[in-house]
């Protein structure tokens, strides 16, 4: 073995290094929290509400977070590529996150009365058939929100 040859190093000229390596890059204890970041369970939310409308045969707008207007809690633009539902997820519920999303795609498609009841269940039920939500953290996590500005 070479002068500052590390085992590893010494190991791959001799053809016995292991096929693969599970290298931890941090303590257990900062990865259970990971799947709890509210950014995780919106997009989990944006993948059932939108799965939902799609099979209802509904547009299906674009999620994003957070809103351009600082204190808006959920907006709405109509785009020619389709429109953009943007919703605050900081300090927030995952209930509330959720009810503004579905009612992005109501506002979305532009229904009114019975039509919006309907696909307003169709959507909630959606929310709920599917796994549980990761749970969320005791204290809230540090989200990077991307704030993007036109040009």
């Amino acid at each position: 073995m070479p002068t500052g040859a590390t085992r590893d190093q010494e190991e791959e000229e001799e053809g016995t290094a292991p096929v693969s390596r599970v290298v931890t890059v941090s303590p257990q204890v900062f990865n259970a929290d990971v799947e709890s970041a509210p950014a995780v369970r919106f997009a989990e939310l944006a993948r059932r509400i939108t799965a939902a409308a799609r099979a209802a045969g509904l547009v299906t707008p674009a999620f994003r977070s957070p809103p351009r207007h600082a204190t808006a809690v959920r907006t709405i633009r109509r785009l020619p590529g389709g429109p953009v539902v943007s919703i605050r997820i900081r300090s927030r519920t995952p209930a509330q996150v959720a009810g503004d999303m579905i009612d992005g795609v109501i506002a979305a498609n532009r229904l009114r009365g019975d039509g919006a009841v309907r696909v307003r269940a169709q959507l909630v039920a959606a929310v709920r058939a599917g796994p549980p939500l990761p749970p969320t953290v005791g204290r809230p996590a540090r989200v990077a929100e991307r704030q993007t500005q036109a040009a």
